[in-house]
């Protein structure tokens, strides 16, 4: 017996009605629109800031949402107007979406030549920097060679190395590598430095040392600024690569960090791989001691004059001054003995008995008895 109740067509889903069809579409249709104006108006905002764009953008936003409302609480019969007025906002959000991808690219282009243009501004600076201490490198590289000479030893190893690194240096330039360049600038003026300590310790005349080791210490003093002009041509490279990834300002600062520190320990890696790299830092220290000993024995063996205290004690002062206002007061007996004529008008005494009675003070005698002693 069939329950009259049921029919095959029961559990059976019914058809949607076409109002609700047609308004879930056209909510998609908002919705893909409002995403699309969304991602444009972010990317024209970090490219370019154009303020007219901008203000489309936002409008056009603005519309889609007030018609999105207006969906949610529509009657069937409004659906149809809806419809049109968002086709006409389609419309216009593709059009301003096709101008605003036009100014982004337009506003990177621009901003990459800007960036590029203060890349090679400032690299230009760091090659004025670097470029005497290039040449004092050379300098004390042909210092290091004539010392070798002097003193047979071979230089070849190193020679060999500091061609391979010049080589490295221009091709790295050639490529607008300046990174690579910078790196190898810092290692062919390591292996300079190491050349001149193969030959430090065979130098054995005090003053020589000295001037050997302040060589070896400005040639250190040229490393130390070749690497941070090194770190700084990473740090600018970072910018470079930062700003084409388009990170955030934190993400920037992060990034540039780690860039500078990889680069600066890759350099530090090849140097300490260099011929002579771990004997030439104690060469310069050993050669630094034994300067400081031989001064200190310098010190410790200047005359013993030079410390004599010449102040003259009191009784000899005292002597000095006696003697002064004797011969002041004998020259004043004199001159009043002399007529206005120029005749004296008292007797000299010619005879040696009577110069003999003329007291000396005793500084005077002394100072007449080491005048004789020397004639």
């Amino acid at each position: 017996m069939t329950d009259s109740s049921t029919s095959p067509a029961q559990g059976a889903q019914h058809p949607e009605p076409p109002q609700a069809s047609l308004r879930a579409e056209l909510a998609g249709q908002i919705a893909s629109a409002q995403s699309e104006l969304q991602s444009q108006l972010a990317e024209l905002q970090r490219a370019s800031g154009d303020s007219s764009l901008t203000s489309e953008l936002q409008g056009q936003l603005h519309v889609l949402g007030a018609l999105g409302q207006f969906l949610s609480s529509a009657d069937g019969s409004s659906l149809s107007q809806i419809r049109a007025e968002l086709a006409t906002s389609v419309a216009a959000v593709r059009s301003i979406a096709q101008q605003a991808q036009t100014a982004i690219a337009a506003a990177h282009v621009s901003e990459a030549a800007k960036q590029a243009a203060e890349y090679a501004a400032a690299t230009v600076e760091i090659d004025r920097k670097v470029a005497p201490i290039l040449a004092a490198d050379r300098e004390n590289s042909a210092l290091a060679h004539a010392m070798a000479n002097r003193f047979g030893i071979d230089l070849s190893g190193y020679d060999q190395e500091r061609e391979t690194l010049q080589r490295q240096q221009q091709e790295a330039a050639a490529h607008g590598d300046k990174v690579g360049q910078r790196q190898a600038d810092v290692l062919v003026a390591e292996n300079t430095y190491n050349s001149m300590a193969a030959s430090a310790d065979h130098i054995k005349d005090p003053a020589e040392r000295r001037r050997y080791l302040q060589a070896m210490q400005e040639q250190q003093q040229n490393v130390e600024k070749l690497k941070a002009a090194l770190a700084e041509q990473l740090e600018l490279q970072a910018q470079n690569l930062a700003h084409d990834k388009g990170l955030s300002p934190a993400e920037t600062t992060a990034f540039i960090a780690q860039y500078k520190a990889e680069g600066m320990s890759q350099a530090e890696a090849r140097g300490h791989d260099l011929k002579g790299a771990d004997q030439a830092q104690a060469t310069q220290l050993r050669l630094e001691a034994e300067v400081k000993r031989v001064q200190a024995q310098e010190v410790k063996a200047a005359p013993a004059l030079l410390q004599v205290d010449t102040t003259l004690t009191p009784e000899a002062k005292a002597q000095t001054q006696k003697a002064a206002a004797a011969i002041t007061a004998g020259f004043d007996t004199f001159a009043a003995s002399i007529s206005l004529d120029g005749t004296p008008q008292i007797a000299l005494s010619t005879t040696t008995d009577a110069h003999n009675k003329v007291e000396v003070p005793p500084v005077a005698k002394a100072i007449d008895g080491a005048a004789q002693g020397r004639a």
